[in-house]
């Protein structure tokens, strides 16, 4: 009985969201008259377009990739705007790389962070350990714990070091790009 109920339960949601979708949407459920192909001037788009209701429908990105429009989606709606000599395409890429710099930069300070943290611990833990065995050197060079926290401590510092030096490289690419957009 539980699983009759559950499965009306999720024929009523799915079905009542769809009734909703569907309200807002007047191309949903129309019937396609004809599948057309799609020319700008004498050059065949790789996509068709469709008839529905005696419109035609073609697809915006394509068409206006094609006629040499600059195509963008934001917020629910698309815009096409002419490419000019001036435009700012390549300001807007350099935007794009400087903020994917920007977030790289931030991903490796809190790479860093978490490593100078795990650092501390181990250090601490060797601090421990070498008090543990005092003078007995042979005892703390054996000592499973001991090779595990030197060996992670010098792997951290070295990636630690990796990063500085990636972070110098983007900072200056960064610097690149600012002055290319002033």
């Amino acid at each position: 009985m539980k699983k009759w109920i559950i499965v009306g339960l999720c024929a009523a949601v799915l079905g009542g969201g769809t009734a909703v979708w569907a309200s807002g949407s007047s191309l949903v459920g129309k019937k396609v008259e004809r599948i057309v192909s799609l020319y700008v001037g004498d050059t065949k788009v790789n996509t068709d377009a469709i008839i529905i209701d005696g419109v035609t429908y073609a697809p915006v990105r394509k068409v206006g990739e094609i006629t040499g429009l600059q195509v963008n989606y934001e917020s629910g709606t698309v815009k096409l705007n002419r490419k000019n000599a001036g435009d700012n395409s390549s300001n807007t890429s350099n935007l794009t790389r400087i903020e994917e710099i920007n977030a790289r930069l931030q991903a490796n300070k809190e790479k860093m962070k978490s490593n100078s943290q795990s650092i501390g611990e181990s250090e601490k833990k060797l601090g421990e350990l070498r008090a543990k065995y005092g003078s007995d050197q042979t005892g703390l060079q054996s000592d499973k714990d001991y090779k595990y926290h030197l060996a992670f401590v010098k792997a951290a510092k070295a990636e630690n070091a990796d990063i500085e030096k990636e972070n110098e490289s983007l900072n200056k690419e960064k610097q690149q790009l600012l002055a290319m957009n002033k």
